[in-house]
């Protein structure tokens, strides 16, 4: 199995050559269609494009322990590091969706979400990329990774009431219910876990739930 050029992924993804997101600061309607559509054609579109794409970028990553993986993500270049999250932590959401191994991917591309904000990747993206540069940490149900993304934002985590549910940015909302539960409750169903009296509760909420 062979992996495709960087560019075939963020350009697909995107919508333009990386060079034209330098100036584009708010994503359109169609990149968010394709991003947060959930549409059949899109998902058929993305399997079909990238099915073996990301088996071959699974393959490439669990040939490497933590040394290695940190010296990959030291020496890649930005588009190479945003392509790569996007298909481990997109593309495996939308082939395998509605299963739980549409989370199978995601402790790798956490890893290389920490090493973006850690390094020089993160004041060199541009703001669509950065986006999902920083969308593992989002979807880690690990607290820490919400505090680091958090705190690299500049929020003060103390301030944040997680009870309150009207925060307007959805990667505070993302860290009060990891904070509150220790997970995401409504992944409960598809991994096989039982649900708390409070979790369900939370679940009876129709706001609770954003995506898988």
């Amino acid at each position: 199995m062979t992996r495709l050029p960087a560019s075939t992924v963020t350009r697909f993804w995107f919508g333009y050559a990386r060079h034209e997101l330098a100036t584009i600061e708010r994503p359109n309607k169609t990149q968010l269609a394709l991003w947060f559509g959930s549409k059949p054609d899109d998902d058929a579109r993305i399997f079909q494009t990238f099915g073996a794409h990301l088996r071959a970028t699974e393959a490439h990553y669990s040939a490497l322990d933590d040394d290695t993986l940190a010296g990959t993500t030291r020496t890649s270049n930005v588009e190479d590091l945003v392509a790569d999250i996007i298909t481990l932590d997109q593309f495996t959401r939308v082939i395998h969706r509605k299963s739980a191994r549409a989370f199978s991917n995601d402790a790798v591309a956490v890893k290389l979400a920490r090493a973006a904000l850690s390094d020089a990747f993160f004041a060199s993206a541009h703001p669509l990329e950065r986006m999902f540069l920083e969308m593992p940490l989002v979807h880690s149900e690990d607290v820490d990774d919400h505090v680091r993304l958090l705190t690299h934002r500049g929020i003060d985590i103390d301030a944040i009431d997680v009870e309150d549910e009207s925060h307007a940015d959805f990667a505070v909302k993302h860290y009060c219910t990891v904070k509150r539960f220790g997970r995401y409750p409504y992944r409960n169903k598809v991994l096989g876990r039982e649900n708390t009296p409070e979790e369900q509760a939370y679940l009876d909420n129709p706001h609770s739930s954003y995506g898988q």
